[in-house]
């Protein structure tokens, strides 16, 4: 298998993920990959909605860990991004996984799908930031029946700091695998996000 280029993208809502992820996608045909969906089709092949296969995560995470490594082999691409939070709310956690945590954030990306990725491919680490009160502003734009503003708001100043940590936490973790890693402010035009991304890729 060819070694390619991953980038894991990762942010607050509403802070720009998934518009660089495209980005990538239409400037360098991209593969874009996203755990939670992968597991989504893992459960529509034996008959499973997302309610039933998330609490089976555990189970099938080597799996999905093989499945997107050997797409990003299997694909033409010579990038590809993987768009996710580095930390989700304990509140979704439970829904999906059914486990007990003490912590409000625990880990979204799953640190075997990062390590699995890593033994094959150049695995780069990309946390993107701006303002919650910007991320707010641009949810609202897009959701404009959302909840109430200032509950928004204070739940993404949490995710801030909880996605920076989990951020750390894994970069630590994986130090000898990782290609490289960036925090990068997302406060300019998508051009200029989209420039400084493909230097830290080169």
């Amino acid at each position: 298998m060819s070694r390619k280029k991953v980038l894991i993208v990762g942010g607050i809502h509403g802070v720009g993920k998934s518009t660089l992820c495209a980005e990538l996608a239409r400037k360098d045909n991209a593969l874009i990959i996203r755990q939670r969906h992968v597991l989504i089709e893992i459960g529509k092949e034996l008959g499973l909605d997302w309610e039933e296969i998330g609490p089976l995560h555990s189970k099938f995470i080597d799996r999905v860990a093989d499945i997107i490594t050997c797409r990003i082999s299997d694909d033409d691409c010579r990038l590809a991004a993987i768009d996710c939070h580095y930390a989700i709310r304990t509140g979704k956690a439970l829904r999906a996984k059914q486990v007990e945590v003490l912590e409000p954030y625990i880990p979204d990306l799953d640190p075997i799908v990062l390590s699995r990725a890593a033994e094959v491919h150049d695995v780069r680490m990309l946390l993107l930031k701006a303002s919650p009160e910007i991320c707010a502003e641009r949810i609202k734009v897009g959701s404009p029946d959302h909840r109430d503003f200032d509950l928004l708001l204070d739940g993404l100043r949490l995710m801030e700091v909880a996605e920076a940590l989990f951020f750390e936490r894994l970069l630590s973790q994986h130090a000898s695998v990782i290609g490289g890693a960036l925090i990068l402010q997302n406060d300019a035009s998508l051009q200029e996000l989209y420039t400084k991304v493909c230097t830290f890729l080169d």
